[in-house]
């Protein structure tokens, strides 16, 4: 029998290393991820320690990635809540004028740049890019439970922050044209 041109069973291969039988080796496993949208209970989140083995440890994952969700609208309230004082401030002060340009700041470059706020700033920031990445990669375990959590928390954090934002953006910009 001409074994090269016959279909190869990886079934029947060895799994240890260089293709040894080294039982020493744990037995590799095939985990696939659903890619598709579905209510088990048993996903792995984010880390291979926070995987829920019962309903009620789902719940509790829901209830935290709520929380979370609505933190980072949270967060991001809060970097714009900052943003808007230091912007009222800088306001305040009245700008030096230059020959070349029309406005000239009254700081450099490099002292904004390493100031204590644009620092806070910056970490926040930081902050909340793992935050928001974070609950993209929950939403793609494509579990229902897990994914309305994270909807429902950024919905709940927007209406809670979100008419916030709007008055700190109206108060940034100006305010009303005709006041």
């Amino acid at each position: 029998m001409d074994h090269a041109n016959m279909p190869m069973d990886h079934a029947d291969m060895p799994m240890g290393h260089n293709g040894s039988n080294n039982s020493s080796m744990p037995p590799m496993s095939m985990s696939m991820m659903s890619m598709w949208f579905h209510f088990s209970h048993s996903d792995v989140i984010l880390f291979d320690f926070w995987h829920p083995k019962s309903v009620i440890a789902l719940l509790g994952s829901c209830v935290l990635i709520f929380c979370i969700a609505v933190a980072y609208e949270g967060l991001k309230w809060f970097r714009l809540h900052l943003q808007s004082r230091l912007f009222v401030v800088n306001r305040e002060r009245p700008p030096t004028y230059a020959a070349t340009t029309p406005i000239a700041y009254t700081k450099p470059f490099r002292l904004n740049t390493f100031s204590l706020p644009h620092l806070i700033q910056t970490l926040l920031f930081v902050v909340q890019i793992i935050l928001s990445y974070g609950l993209m990669l929950v939403f793609m375990t494509y579990n229902v439970w897990l994914a309305l959590s994270v909807i429902l928390g950024a919905g709940v954090g927007y209406f809670i922050f979100g008419a916030q934002m709007t008055v700190l953006t109206e108060r940034q910009m100006g305010g009303d044209c005709c006041e």
